[in-house]
């Protein structure tokens, strides 16, 4: 355990000092920085180098914070670097004082997942700039950067609260609020400190610009609408939503969330909050972190010993502490009293089965590539069975609102028949209740299938799953429209991590169905104007 924390001033005192003594090791390795300094006179080669390791681009900025010439009117990196020129850059290189990073080593590794963190937030800015043209894109971009610096120095000064700080973490207490705890005042007070010791003179004005106390951040939220553009604000909240340096503290934040749990309330409140900042509707920034999250996956340096942003999205939600409102990603009350004492995470794990990675399917999702539904469930099919699954079904609500029928099956032995079953959505409460919640999924073990009896529809009975079930709702505009019935092939039976890679599908599964089947209706509309006018 780290050891009790001093008072705030004294707290801040300690900490800038042990801060302003951490040199941090450089992301590229042996060859990368070989390579890094035999740009010798290709200074935008250079820049790319420098840009993708943030240490070392830390190291530039704070040098030109040294050089009244460039200090007084900093715009960022490229400016930096444009001032310094090649020569000066490759000698403030060859003197750089850090190691290498070795992220076999613990502590290192620490470092680079928080290096990691900031990188990840800065493709998400990034991609949203690319809708929001400004002229300060690449300052609002170190800025995001720069928010993280703290953290990235945290694990070489003080590796046994690191450990404890990730303990706390994984066990569901807000990582802000065990920072406090742990350090004995804010990330958001030290990050300030320390960047005003790196000669960041504009830092604490930065920090004020970017708050957005929680009452506005809620009614902003609120505002957002998944598939238009927000509603409109009040003066005082348009007014602090103009703020540009606030787009630098929400791709922040949401890179730490979207870490830690990519379905939790609080990403979704963060990408709320952002659309209505930029105008745009949540599904396109929430197409924005997930197209962030594939770039950042593909970037190795970021990616050693580390799992993958893109990965993430598929593990398991952290457990939160009893005294917390339960995620909304967990099956509904309702559900949840039909199968009392059933738990996704209650299952045992099969021996030695791997956690589940990104498969094809979800990148081809995110990236709508799929250019027919036929396709698209046949692939959905083929991704559950890379993840072990056998029969699958999906189960949509029909045109008419008081029915629910089989749309798709795979791996019954009369396919047919199935797709031909309808029945009504009171019939057998389990299902019902999982249609009442957007996020929700459901695992049964085998020792609990009993429990099924009289809580599915009479024309389901028939299916008997015998190695467990797993069920996922499917979400159209935050609204359930259907869901997913998953069973394991033999000889396994369903295990949390299965139902980790179903709920995984299921985020970009909706949005993905819903463009293809609009985009058939219209081909079929345009058809039938054809037929009409030819006629």
């Amino acid at each position: 355990m780290a050891e009790a924390r001093p008072n705030t001033a004294d707290a801040s005192t300690l900490w800038r000092q042990r801060l302003r003594a951490a040199v941090l090791p450089t992301v590229a390795d042996g060859a990368a920085w070989k390579a890094l300094l035999d740009c010798k006179d290709d200074l935008e080669a250079l820049q790319q180098q420098i840009a993708a390791d943030l240490p070392i681009a830390l190291s530039v900025l704070c040098e030109a914070n040294r050089s009244p010439r460039i200090a007084a009117n900093l715009s960022g990196l490229q400016h930096a670097l444009r001032m310094f020129g090649c020569v000066a850059l490759l000698k403030q290189l060859q003197r750089y004082p850090g190691d290498r990073l070795d992220p076999t080593q613990p502590t290192h590794r620490q470092v680079l997942q928080a290096l990691a963190d900031s990188r990840l937030a800065c493709l998400i800015h990034a991609r949203w700039m690319l809708h929001d043209v400004a002229g300060d894109a690449d300052y609002r971009f170190w800025v995001t950067a720069l928010l993280g610096v703290m953290r990235w120095k945290l694990p070489l000064i003080d590796p046994a609260l690191c450990a404890e700080l990730d303990r706390r973490v994984a066990a569901g207490e807000r990582r802000a609020a065990a920072e406090r705890a742990l350090l004995g005042l804010s990330t958001a007070q030290l990050t300030t400190q320390h960047l005003q010791d790196l000669g960041f003179a504009m830092a604490e004005d930065l920090a004020k610009r970017m708050q957005l106390p929680p009452g506005l951040m809620r009614a902003a939220a609120r505002l957002a609408r998944d598939n238009e553009r927000p509603l409109s604000a009040a003066p005082e909240l348009a007014r602090r939503l103009r703020e540009p340096m606030l787009s630098c503290r929400l791709a922040y934040a949401l890179a730490l969330e979207a870490q830690n749990d990519w379905h939790s309330q609080r990403t979704d409140l963060l990408l709320r909050i952002a659309a209505t900042c930029f105008g745009r509707s949540v599904s396109s920034l929430r197409y924005d972190l997930e197209r962030a999250a594939l770039q950042a996956s593909e970037e190795s340096a970021y990616g050693r010993e580390l799992l993958a942003p893109a990965a993430r999205m598929i593990r398991l939600p952290h457990p939160r502490p009893d005294h917390r409102r339960a995620d909304d990603s967990t099956p509904s009350t309702e559900a949840s009293q039909l199968l009392a004492g059933h738990s996704a995470l209650s299952a045992p794990h099969p021996a030695n089965r791997p956690v589940p990675r990104p498969a094809d399917f979800i990148a081809r999702c995110i990236k709508q590539e799929f250019s027919s539904t036929g396709e698209f469930l046949a692939a959905a099919a083929q991704h559950l069975q890379q993840q072990g699954i056998g029969r699958c079904a999906l189960l949509l609500r029909m045109r008419n609102p008081e029915r629910i029928g089989v749309y798709f099956a795979h791996g019954f032995s009369d396919a047919k028949a199935a797709r031909a079953i309808q029945f009504p959505p009171e019939q057998g409460g389990l299902l019902k209740g999982l249609l009442s919640n957007p996020r929700a999924a459901l695992l049964i073990a085998p020792a609990q299938l009993e429990s099924l009896n009289g809580k599915l529809p009479q024309a389901l009975e028939s299916w008997q799953p015998e190695r467990g079930l797993m069920l996922a709702s499917v979400a159209v505009n935050n609204t359930a429209v259907g869901l997913w019935w998953a069973e394991p092939a033999a000889p396994h039976s369903a295990d949390p991590q299965q139902l980790a890679a179903l709920r995984q599908m299921m985020h970009g599964f909706g949005a993905e169905f819903t463009r293809l089947l609009r985009a058939h209706s219209a081909t079929q509309q345009a058809k039938a104007r054809s037929a009409a006018s030819s006629t």
